[in-house]
């Protein structure tokens, strides 16, 4: 390459006297720096801006062409090495036509200069494996191909690392129904890298360009519906659906109440005390009547109402606890929305004293409802209650005592402490029946196989957490979980010793080898009627059976998980051998209650084999799935209630009769019609009546005339 020079040399005697002017040729190559001295500012300021570099020595600019691999940059007016990405630059003096563009030359398709300053087009390597090698690198070792993502901006692109994440701009984001967790340090670093990599220019940022931690584990959420991730096209962080949070959105937010793992908004306080109103006012009136049925003398050789009415409420109250417990514990089905209403209106009928109070923390945030409330709750119930009716019977044994050393009327007041007692036991008894699943399953919650661990990153051998499964905001490796799992195995022992010492009160009391009838034996022993009155003699200890079906049925699915294969292996084959079982035996005496637990078994055998294979989030083997699925769910968890409903109402419509209840509808019409007669003649009446006001003695008989008038047909 060769230049003309003109090297002027001035300098004054008078300061006017040019002395000399040089003028030559040189060639040099175009690697060749140039180096010039400027007096003129503006000549060194036109340099700055077109390739040279110029420092101030006292008063001259010294200005010295960019070198090879390097660029003129018109904003800082200085030298600039060409920058990392596919870019080099083979000539001196080189620079930017406009600010916004690079004064270096671009290396071809799918190559790239390592550390910037190219030099040479020898410069630009071959991008790294996984990158798109049919366009240009950019500012970065080229750009990934589809479903590749980058550690480094300037490194190797790896395939998509997990299931539920989406690979695209050269990072990764959670997908929709997938979750992950970040501490907070490790999510900033990585919205700076992601951000660093949203920069298409050299404007970004050398301290973020890589991302050297590992990512977290991805788990796909157990109802995917729940973790929604829609809270921006960049989905770093996971975003619950409305209503849910926490660790794999299983928990419910401020204003939302659980129903079968499901949160459903808060209703409004007068909703709630009608609710809770009704509850009590029902409960209260059931009980109030056993009470005053068992306290009146019963026909032998015949069944009370009551005790209909309890060995069919049994069945439905055993059918509703398993299912409600069944429905608890599947955080992997996504029960279809109806089914979803169903059951909150259903978790009535379960006597779960913890699904009670669910509702109170809507409007009461400091209720807390975490497990071991919960099992606080549910151990000390039976516990108070045993007290409190010790209590009372103390108390009245005590008043026995003294009116028996006074000699005050002691006949009489034995007798009325016997009943009382008989009702008392009766009521103890019945609420520990009822509540004796629930208060056993939320001692099994915290058994250590009920815990599930999880690994925090993708290296699956450093991180580590281990979470209670019915509460995921509970850390099984805490020192208070520690010792509540303790005093769940100390609570165990009502687990065994209840059926126990129900076997051994039954045992003594009602020997099946005696040759009276159950029925008979109620002076002694009434308040255990309830347990047996409606099983066979043969079969009087077959109540017991049932509690454990109760319990069994849902120990392996809390302490497992219904995403166990063993889980689901195990619990299924339970509600096939109880099934069998009472098919086989048929221990009731009363065939309408023997079908209607046989159809109670079967709903939950069914119930439990549709859980097994859920209905599929996206629902696209039919439009038709989700409806019948939700129709079939309806079906079998209202038949047992439906039936036993549909007997004394079909019993009511016998008794009455057609013909009856068309009289009764002809009469009741009679007596509307009359009713309007009457209403449509008042006016001339009062117009008569209006005439005898000044003596009120002549009004009474025209007002009774008046009325035999009117009451004529």
């Amino acid at each position: 390459m060769c230049f003309d020079w003109q090297h002027t040399l001035a300098f004054s005697e008078n300061i006017k006297e040019l002395l000399v002017v040089y003028l030559y040729r040189s060639c040099v190559p175009p690697t060749f720096v140039t180096t010039l001295a400027v007096f003129y500012k503006g000549l060194f300021q036109s340099l700055q801006e077109r390739g040279f570099s110029c420092k101030k020595h006292s008063y001259l600019h010294i200005c010295t062409s960019c070198e090879a691999g390097t660029y003129g940059n018109k904003i800082y007016l200085s030298c600039l090495p060409c920058p990392r990405g596919g870019f080099y630059q083979d000539e001196v003096g080189q620079y930017q036509s406009k600010s916004d563009e690079s004064g270096c030359k671009t290396c071809n398709s799918g190559t790239f200069v390592v550390t910037g300053g190219g030099n040479s087009s020898l410069s630009c390597q071959v991008c790294p494996e996984g990158t798109n090698k049919t366009r240009h690198a950019g500012y970065r070792a080229c750009f990934c191909l589809e479903n590749y993502f980058r550690r480094d901006r300037f490194g190797k692109c790896e395939l998509c690392p997990q299931a539920g994440l989406n690979c695209f701009n050269d990072f990764v984001t959670i997908l929709p129904g997938y979750y992950w967790s970040w501490n907070a340090t490790n999510l900033n670093l990585y919205k700076n890298y992601v951000e660093n990599l949203l920069t298409f220019s050299d404007s970004y940022g050398n301290e973020s360009s890589s991302f050297r931690v590992p990512f977290p584990k991805v788990y796909e959420c157990p109802q995917r519906h729940k973790c929604s991730n829609n809270g921006s096209t960049i989905q770093l962080e996971v975003t619950c659906e409305e209503g849910y949070k926490g660790w794999m959105c299983t928990e419910c937010k401020e204003g939302y109440f659980p129903v079968i793992g499901f949160c459903q908004k808060c209703p409004e306080l007068w909703v709630f005390i009608v609710e809770f109103l009704a509850f009590i006012l029902v409960g209260a009136s059931f009980f109030a009547y056993v009470a005053y049925t068992y306290r009146r003398e019963r026909n032998v050789n015949k069944r009370s109402i009551v005790d209909i009415a309890l060995a069919r409420g049994k069945i439905v109250l055993a059918f509703y606890q398993i299912m409600g417990e069944f429905w608890d514990s599947l955080h992997i089905v996504n029960w279809p929305y109806v089914f979803r209403q169903v059951a909150n209106w259903l978790s009535i009928v379960q006597f779960n004293l913890a699904v009670l109070v669910v509702k109170p923390c809507c409007f009461f945030p400091k209720i807390n409802l975490s497990p071991y409330q919960m099992f606080v709750f549910g151990v000390s119930f039976p516990l108070v209650v045993v007290l409190l009716t010790a209590l009372i019977l103390l108390l009245g044994y005590s008043r026995l005592w003294y009116l028996k050393r006074r000699n005050i009327r002691f006949s009489h007041w034995n007798l009325k402490l016997k009943r009382l007692k008989d009702r008392i036991l009766t009521m103890a008894l019945m609420t520990l029946y009822v509540t004796y699943p629930s208060t056993s399953n939320v001692i099994f919650t915290l058994y250590p196989p009920a815990c599930e661990t999880f690994d925090l990153d993708e290296t699956k051998n450093t991180k580590k957490i281990n979470l209670l499964r019915s509460n995921y905001s509970i850390n099984c490796d805490s020192d208070i979980h520690l010792k509540y799992e303790i005093a769940a195995y100390i609570a165990s022992s009502y687990v065994l010793a209840f059926p126990c010492v129900l076997f051994c009160l039954l045992k003594k009391y009602l020997k099946s080898e005696t040759t009276t009838p159950i029925s008979s034996r109620q002076e002694k022993s009434r308040w255990l009627r309830f347990l047996c009155e409606n099983y066979k003699d043969e079969f009087w200890f077959w109540e017991i059976i049932e509690l454990m079906r109760r319990v069994s049925q849902t120990f392996v699915i809390i302490l497992f998980g219904w995403d166990s294969s063993l889980s689901v292996t195990v619990t299924l084959t339970l509600a096939v051998v109880f099934l069998t079982l009472h098919a086989s035996f048929a221990p009731m005496r009363d065939k309408f209650e023997h079908y209607l637990q046989l159809a109670s078994l079967w709903a939950v055998f069914l119930n439990m084999l549709v859980a097994a294979v859920p209905v599929s989030d996206s629902a696209v083997d039919s439009p038709l799935i989700e409806p019948v699925m939700t129709a079939i769910l309806i079906f079998l968890n209202l038949s047992v209630l439906l039936i036993v409903i549909a007997k004394p109402v079909l019993w009511v419509l016998k008794f009455l009769k057609p013909w009856k209840i068309m009289s009764w509808i002809i009469e009741l019409l009679r007596t509307v019609t009359c009713c309007i007669k009457r209403s449509t003649v008042s006016t001339p009446t009062s117009h008569f009546v209006s005439r005898y006001d000044d003596n009120p003695t002549e009004k009474e008989p025209f007002l009774h005339q008046s009325n035999n008038y009117h009451s004529l047909p």
